[in-house]
């Protein structure tokens, strides 16, 4: 990028996060206002729960400024430190609007404040052009395929160009015909992504994507009880069961930032591999043993059922102890499946490692024993070449 145009974007950059700073500052105010005014049902459960308004009201909008100022934060953070570079300016401002552009932080004001709906939604628009944006860019600051790049650009200033013209914004609620395009975008951003991680990045660049993906898997899975098993809504208009479902969330997505800000500034960036694994594994664990569980109770009570007439409490005592028995076996064995069947390189390179030891123990010969060292290495590591140096010991014959 030119000076000139840096400039531009830098300026550009300023007025926006002004912008999502007077939105989130405009925003929790409205979110407390609608917490503090509930439907009357809501109103009804509150009172039968013995939780006040306020508190009710205090809580939710503390997790929100909660999340707004880890987002602000790590925000703020990129773009102190990768202000003069184009990964920095997109990354910083997408976590600005992704706060602004909330369901806390928009939405609240757009309806406390009619004569703030304009820009309430012109905020929730930008959000999600800016989210286009970074999954086009990310994470080196530049779009792929190289041959996209002013095609890309081109489209993202149509696009808000029509906006501005218009007036439509995205909405989801409001049926704007501006999300149909938006959302091909997004998913073409994803596309990117894909190709960037297979045909493009190197290995520091593969674990800054994987650290966003595991943060956006956490997002998404979060939101799939609140989605699709009918538990209280999620929002101001729901019921005192919010509480726990915008916590939920809120916590989740915070992840996001968090990981933007660790795969972005790269400072001491850890092997997320590992963390993807433990959570396959524990994850499968949980869900098979909470089937096994609960499988084997209502099996146990059935049996017991049939044979004395009535319910047993040696039901739950069996099933608790097998469940105790199977638990390190089975987490034993989920960890070899996923190891073979996701990092199969790893895992085969251990196996070698582990072979070579047990070997080292009862070979004698050193020659047979060098190059079999050199086998493993090139077996393992795939150098592109492998040299053996074995000092002489002093006194000894060459």
């Amino acid at each position: 990028m030119s000076v000139g145009r840096r400039q531009i974007a830098q300026w550009l950059w300023v007025v926006l996060v002004v912008v999502c700073v007077g939105m989130i500052a405009a925003g929790l105010p409205a979110y407390f206002h609608q917490l503090s005014h509930p439907p009357h049902a809501v109103l009804h459960d509150l009172h039968r729960m013995g939780i006040s308004v306020r508190a009710y009201a205090v809580y939710l909008t503390a997790i929100a400024a909660m999340a707004d100022l880890v987002g602000l934060t790590v925000a703020g953070i990129i773009a102190l430190r990768r202000f003069h570079e184009t990964i920095g300016l997109v990354t910083s401002l997408f976590l600005a609007m992704l706060v602004a552009g909330s369901p806390t932080n928009s939405t609240p004001v757009a309806q406390v404040y009619p004569a703030l709906a304009g820009p309430a939604n012109t905020v929730a628009f930008l959000f999600l052009l800016s989210m286009v944006v970074f999954l086009m860019t990310f994470p080196d600051g530049r779009v792929v395929p190289h041959r996209l790049a002013v095609p890309f650009w081109l489209a993202v200033a149509a696009c808000a160009g029509l906006f501005i013209a218009t007036g439509q914004y995205a909405v989801p609620s409001q049926d704007s015909w501006v999300s149909i395009p938006l959302l091909f975008a997004l998913l073409f951003g994803v596309g990117a992504q894909i190709y960037r991680y297979r045909c493009v990045s190197g290995p520091t660049e593969r674990q800054q994507i994987k650290w966003v993906l595991l943060a956006a898997s956490i997002a998404v899975l979060a939101t799939f009880p609140f989605a699709f098993l009918s538990p209280p809504s999620i929002g101001p208009n729901g019921t005192p069961y919010d509480a726990v479902s915008v916590t939920v969330l809120l916590l989740a997505f915070v992840c996001i930032p968090i990981s933007i800000g660790v795969a972005i500034l790269r400072y001491r960036l850890w092997d997320v591999d590992v963390l993807i694994n433990r959570a396959l594994v524990y994850l499968s664990l949980t869900v098979s043993i909470l089937a096994v569980y609960i499988g084997g109770v209502i099996g146990l009570e059935a049996v017991a059922r049939a044979v004395t007439g009535q319910s047993s409490d040696l039901a739950i005592a069996v099933a608790t102890l097998a469940v105790a028995a199977l638990f390190n076996p089975w987490r034993r064995r989920l960890q070899g499946f996923i190891d073979r069947r996701f990092y199969r390189r790893k895992y085969d390179a251990a196996r070698v490692l582990s072979a070579f030891s047990a070997h080292l123990r009862d070979e004698l010969d050193l020659d047979q024993l060098s190059g079999d060292l050199v086998s493993v290495l090139e077996e393992t590591v795939q150098p592109a070449s492998v040299t053996l140096w074995l000092r002489q010991a002093v006194g000894m014959p060459a």
